[in-house]
C-alpha cells in the first residue's frame, strides 16, 4: 500500500497528492506515506461498501472549503515580513449608472 502512496505524491492536481506534501512538510515523508495510504484504504472502503463512484476532489479543495481561513493565514505571512497589510473588499458587481 506504501508503493502506492509514493505513486499518488506524484500525482498533480489530486487531493490525496496535495494532502501528502502538505503533511510531509510537517511530519515527515515516512508518516505522510502511511497517512495517505491509510486514507485511500478508508476511501476504497467508503466506495466499495456503498456502492460509490469516486469524485476527485482536486489539489486546493482544502482552499476552496475553507477559504476564510487560507486568507487569514495569508495576511499573517505577509506580516510575518514586515509589511503592514490593509484588507479591501472589492465588490464583484459592475457600478451602477
Amino acid at each position: 500500500m506504501c508503493e502506492v502512496s509514493w505513486a499518488i505524491s506524484h500525482t498533480r492536481n489530486t487531493y490525496l497528492g496535495a494532502n501528502f506534501w502538505r503533511l510531509s512538510g510537517r511530519i515527515g515523508k515516512k508518516k505522510a506515506i502511511l497517512a495517505i495510504a491509510r486514507k485511500s484504504l478508508v476511501a476504497a472502503h467508503i466506495l466499495l461498501s456503498h456502492n460509490v463512484s469516486y469524485t476527485e476532489l482536486g489539489a486546493d479543495y482544502r482552499r476552496r472549503v475553507d477559504a476564510e481561513r487560507y486568507e487569514r493565514k495569508l495576511l499573517q505571512r505577509v506580516k510575518a515580513l514586515g509589511y503592514d497589510v490593509i484588507r479591501r473588499i472589492e465588490s464583484t458587481q459592475a457600478p451602477a449608472v
